[in-house]
Order: structure tokens, then sequence, then C-alpha cells
């Protein structure tokens, strides 16, 4: 037996063993979970000016998932905006995206934490950590 004939079944058997179908029950997928306005990169946002920065909240699994309402606690200076209004169904594996904008109205850092409500069976209540440096005009 050659060695070619015994490597293409252990090559399929590991592609086989890596695929695996999505769950049935709605699950929550995020594209990262902090955003930051500059705090980690030294960079910042002027004050009396405004930053966006989006975020891609996927459905993983088959079954609908419904984002009910999405929360902003901590320093203002942060808000949000939804591709489509809340509460939202988000088809299985489909997505629904977020931008946050950053305005601050001091030189100063700013923190805040977003808080995603859904009907994902992983994590009904997820949150997002939110940064952002203001910066004084030159």
């Amino acid at each position: 037996m050659s060695s070619r004939a015994v490597l293409l079944p252990i090559i399929l058997a590991i592609c086989g063993c890596s695929r695996s179908d999505p769950p049935r029950n709605p699950q929550i997928v995020l594209n990262r979970e902090t955003v930051d306005f500059g705090t980690s990169a030294g960079l910042g946002t002027y004050v009396g000016t405004s930053r966006s920065d989006s975020l891609d909240i996927k459905n993983g699994g088959i079954q609908d998932m419904v984002v009910n309402s999405i929360s902003i606690s901590g320093d203002s200076g942060f808000t949000y905006a939804t591709s489509q209004p809340l509460p939202y169904t988000v088809p299985g594996l489909q997505h629904l995206f977020v931008t946050f904008y950053f305005a601050p109205a001091a030189a100063r850092t700013y923190s805040a934490s977003a808080t995603i409500i859904s009907t994902a069976s992983n994590a009904p209540s997820k949150t997002v950590s939110l940064s952002g440096q203001g910066v004084a005009p030159p």
C-alpha cells in the first residue's frame, strides 16, 4: 500500500472532524467584546467631534434570535444606532450591525458598558466594553 493511499483517509478524517453543524438554538456571537475609541493606541477623539465604530452581532444558531434591547451605562459620551429598529429578529446565521458613537465633552478618559439583551440561549445578556479618550483640540 502506498503512503498516498494511507494519507488520504487520514486527511479526510481530519477535515470531517473539524466541520460541525450550527446549533439549533439561537446563539449570540460578537465580532469583539470591546469597542475602543483610541485609549489603547494612545490616540483619541477631539472634544466637540464624534467618531463611530461598528459591532457585528451574529445569530450563530438556526432558530431566530430576538435582540430586545441595548443599553449603555457608565460615562456619558457614548451612544449607539442599529441597522434595524429594536426589538429586531435576527434570522438564523444572519447579522445585526450596531454602530457606537463617541463624542467626548472634555479631555479625559471615558469608559462605559453596552448590555445587549436577547433570546440567545448561550448568553441572554451580553456586555461589550466601551472606552474612549477625549483630546483637547489643537
